[in-house]
């Protein structure tokens, strides 16, 4: 299970997540959703351990990124960057239009949403 409690995080001035809460189930295919600069980058970032949140906790599995040891931690997360080139585009996906309403969904929240 990941689950974030009151999450808050700024890259200097510019707040990136606001009070952001949320629980996933352990084998719960979840999507997250947002326009350009909305947080969803930066909230798998706090769920791995690169960064750290200034208020608020997230955990994995039950553990946070900065319980213990942290090769015990790199053991339960796991990421796959596509970056620009490589990245893996779903058939529905088109450069000119936002990927989520080429889905048939409408995201109207400047914040990150997860979509199960």
């Amino acid at each position: 299970m990941i689950e974030g409690h009151h999450l808050n995080f700024a890259y200097g001035a510019q707040h990136v997540l606001r009070d952001v809460s949320f629980r996933v189930a352990a084998g719960q295919l979840t999507g997250i959703l947002g326009a350009n600069g909305s947080g969803k980058t930066t909230l798998l970032r706090l769920a791995m351990g690169l960064l750290r949140p200034s208020s608020g906790i997230i955990r994995v599995a039950g553990q946070t990124p900065t319980d213990g040891d942290r090769r015990a931690f790199a053991r339960l997360v796991a990421a796959v960057h596509g970056g620009r080139r490589g990245h893996c585009r779903a058939p529905w996906y088109s450069r000119r239009n936002n990927s989520s309403r080429d889905a048939g969904l409408t995201v109207r929240s400047s914040s990150p949403r997860l979509v199960s």
